[in-house]
């Protein structure tokens, strides 16, 4: 990506999706070893393929090598619990919202609400362990 959009002949694609990356490295065989974290586990591992990621939206060419939590299933957490929404704020501007439901939800029924806003345009709150 040229520093300056305007350089820019295209618009990057997605390669990772699971998280939020620490780190990455060159693996052998055109692979890449990316760490990250997220609201279910603090210390994740994966092999990416970036060929195989980029065609499918980072939901192909991405293998788990390890989750220090078990992605969260240790303590019977899944990713099915988290899940995102934008809705029109101030200015008509789209603010972004993550949305965790509690490990034993249930569809139709009501729960208590905790609103946590994380502050300004300087910062986000990303789906990474805190």
């Amino acid at each position: 990506m040229p520093a300056d959009p305007k350089d820019a002949t295209s618009a990057p694609k997605l390669v990772f999706k699971n998280g939020g990356v620490l780190d990455v490295q060159l693996l052998g065989g055109n692979k890449l070893l990316i760490s990250s974290t997220s609201f279910l586990d603090n210390s994740l591992f994966f092999s990416v393929g970036p060929a195989a990621a980029v065609k499918s939206n980072a939901t192909k060419g991405t293998t788990l090598i390890l989750a220090n939590l078990k992605n969260g299933t240790t303590y019977g957490l899944s990713q099915s619990q988290v899940g995102e929404v934008f809705y029109k704020g101030a200015g008509d501007y789209f603010v972004h919202a993550w949305i965790i439901k509690p490990s034993f939800f249930k569809e139709n029924e009501t729960y208590p609400l905790a609103f946590y806003i994380h502050g300004d345009p300087q910062g986000a709150t990303d789906e990474v362990w805190r």
